[in-house]
């Protein structure tokens, strides 16, 4: 479950709180719909992310599957837990929570298929305001997700 860019719904491009694989949107508070929209839209990566901690030198990341189209490999910084002060609209004047806020995202490599390999340095792991990260494979611009992670929670 994903979302950078928004998904283009029927009055233009939006941004949901909650993407299923690239396809289906919605607000992330509707239990329901969010678990509908998961087993109606949702799959089964053809991909996988394996990991291997290499202390003070980084993260060792393997890739290995397949993929329909080409697709790139995201590394998403990400705040935990965060609360924000809504200044006015329907929440105004109330501070809402929010889990797992995207900081800043980068993309790291493009991948077609087959197996890959790279190393995330520590270097990459120092995004301001972050304090979690994972690894994202998807076909480009907030598309259908073929696999995920998270690093070192």
């Amino acid at each position: 479950v994903y979302a950078a860019a928004g998904l283009k719904g029927q009055n233009g491009v939006y941004t949901p709180q909650l993407v299923v694989d690239g396809r289906f949107g919605t607000v992330g508070s509707r239990e329901a719909e969010v678990r509908s929209g998961i087993a109606r839209h949702g799959s089964k990566g053809s991909a996988a992310i394996r990991l291997r901690d290499l202390g003070a030198k980084g993260v060792a990341v393997g890739i290995d599957g397949t993929a329909a189209r080409p697709t790139e490999l995201v590394l998403v910084a990400a705040k935990r837990k965060a609360e924000v002060a809504i200044a006015r609209g329907e929440n105004g004047g109330r501070k809402v929570g929010y889990t797992n806020v995207l900081k800043n995202e980068q993309r790291l490599q493009s991948w077609d298929g087959g197996k890959a390999s790279l190393v995330i340095t520590p270097e990459q792991l120092t995004v301001a305001g972050a304090d979690r990260y994972a690894l994202v494979l998807r076909e480009p611009d907030g598309g259908k997700v073929l696999a995920a992670r998270w690093l070192r929670q």
